[in-house]
């Protein structure tokens, strides 16, 4: 095990090995993983060279943070905190905007990635035709129509369906 700083009894021991590394790193592609049959169905047979510019610009990427995070090794945050870090001494007011774009950008993120991973587990676990999928969503409302026949007469007139269903 390598160690980077002493353990003095207080603040993060700052010590870790490769498996601890790996364990980390593993909880990185699900989004890759979760995209990879879009992005094979959009572009086809070029889909391996579009994954190997991906693999090289995270690559890349991974170099920068390290650098960023050497410049401030007693922060500990990630890129959202190092980023504000890194304004606070040209404006007061970048650094925690800075911090908010940050997040504010990454929440479709988690809930695209949250979507997909949810269908791609309906559909190895259940018929397309099972009663789990015959749900919708339309006008921000949610629909659950376990009868796959009334799902048919229900969508057949949406709008007068739902009129009725706002009379009770």
């Amino acid at each position: 095990m390598s160690s980077i700083a002493q353990d003095s009894g207080h603040g993060m021991r700052r010590a870790i090995d490769w498996k601890h590394a790996f364990f980390v790193a593993a909880g990185v592609p699900a989004l890759v993983l979760f995209s990879m049959g879009a992005i094979s169905a959009t572009i086809g047979a070029p889909a391996w060279l579009v994954w190997t510019i991906s693999v090289l610009f995270g690559f890349v990427q991974s170099f920068i943070y390290a650098e960023i995070a050497g410049l401030h090794p007693s922060k500990s945050g990630g890129t959202a905190v190092h980023g504000a870090t890194a304004w606070i001494r040209y404006s007061k007011f970048m650094a925690p905007l800075s911090l908010w774009c940050n997040w504010l950008a990454w929440t479709p993120v988690l809930a695209i990635g949250s979507g997909l991973g949810a269908g791609y587990l309906l559909s190895i676990f259940y018929a397309p035709d099972a009663d789990i999928n015959t749900w919708q969503v339309r006008s921000d409302k949610l629909y659950l129509n376990l009868n796959p026949d009334i799902l048919k007469k229900f969508n057949a007139d949406f709008e007068g369906n739902v009129a009725k269903a706002d009379k009770n």
